[in-house]
């Protein structure tokens, strides 16, 4: 379900936990950001391993903010639509 290794610019559906606020990438958005998306899953959180509901929303990776090889990012200064 999580990308293995996310790519810069590529637009992701990805769910905040709502325990420990990290984004957690899904999958590919293949609408690049521009769908009116709603959407909720229920998750285990791989950072802090939190059960739940998470809502999804849509998020464009940022090799500035984040290495390319991880799928887990703190939702802080995340890029965000």
């Amino acid at each position: 379900m999580f990308p293995a290794t996310l790519r810069a610019g590529v637009w992701y559906i990805g769910a905040v936990c709502p325990h420990c606020k990290t984004l957690v990438p899904l999958f590919r958005d293949l609408t690049q950001g521009a769908s009116s998306f709603r959407g909720s899953y229920q998750l285990t959180c791989p950072e802090c391993k939190h059960k739940g509901v998470f809502e999804g929303q849509h998020y464009k990776h940022s090799p500035t903010e984040y290495p390319c090889d991880g799928a887990i990012m703190p939702l802080a200064g995340a890029a965000r639509q």
